[in-house]
């Protein structure tokens, strides 16, 4: 506590992540096992501070940095190489991801009119600068970025390789998540709780809760290349 009607606390979060990443490819029902290791650290700074110019009524403001890690399907190394008429495609996860970090800041002014009763405003900007999005090319199977062996897209083309149709010299769709630049997101939420304690009897056991949300976003959308090619909300 920082004494009289201000308060607040600040703090600092190391994490340190070992990652083990193994996956199956499968072609014509034959497993190539992948396996892939990583580490990486991130620092975590943060802190909160909250004022009472007047009794019931709280100003708060914090700012942290944060980071939520890719989801587990997206990091398994493992692809799936499929072929149909003439789509030729390869699906796979992406165990070099890093996770999703951002900047968080939040102020919000809370007034507490009475027992269980709020009114509130809160705006919010969230910096987010390593976003994660599923990116599609067409490149030959032949050197592809997963490192798989041209055995794996034979083997996926039914009735054996075809120069015109299905072969690992041809251009294949490639669907693989990666790390963007990310972009700003900001909005406000405007919001009300009020106890029905002007009633009598059953009624005073019940209340209205509810909420408006306003959020606006300028995501980075990139190719392939890893340019920008488009500026967007956040799907």
């Amino acid at each position: 506590a920082l004494g009289g009607r201000l308060r607040g606390d600040a703090g600092i979060r190391y994490v340190d992540t070992s990652q083990t990443s193994t996956g199956y490819t499968f072609t014509a029902g034959v497993p190539l096992l992948s396996t892939v290791e990583r580490d990486y650290t991130n620092t975590l700074p943060s802190m909160n501070v909250v004022a009472e110019p007047i009794e019931n009524l709280l100003i708060r403001f914090s700012a942290a940095r944060v980071m939520s890690r890719p989801g587990l399907g997206s990091l398994v190394p493992g692809a799936a190489v499929t072929v149909s008429g003439s789509n030729r495609t390869v699906t796979a996860g992406n165990p070099y991801l890093d996770p999703t970090k951002a900047n968080a800041y939040d102020a919000s002014i809370e007034w507490y009119f009475t027992e269980g009763g709020l009114l509130s405003f809160a705006y919010f900007i969230r910096d987010i600068d390593t976003f994660v999005q599923t990116v599609r090319e067409d490149v030959p199977f032949t050197g592809n970025p997963l490192g798989l062996p041209d055995t794996v897209a034979t083997a996926a083309c039914p009735g054996g390789v075809n120069s015109l149709t299905c072969n690992p010299g041809l251009n294949w769709q490639f669907s693989l998540p990666r790390n963007t630049p990310g972009g700003p997101v900001k909005g406000f939420e405007i919001a009300a709780q009020l106890p029905f304690f002007f009633l009598d009897g059953f009624w005073s056991n019940f209340g209205v809760l509810g909420n408006y949300t306003q959020v606006k976003s300028d995501i980075d959308y990139v190719n392939s290349t890893g340019a920008v090619i488009l500026t967007g909300p956040l799907v």
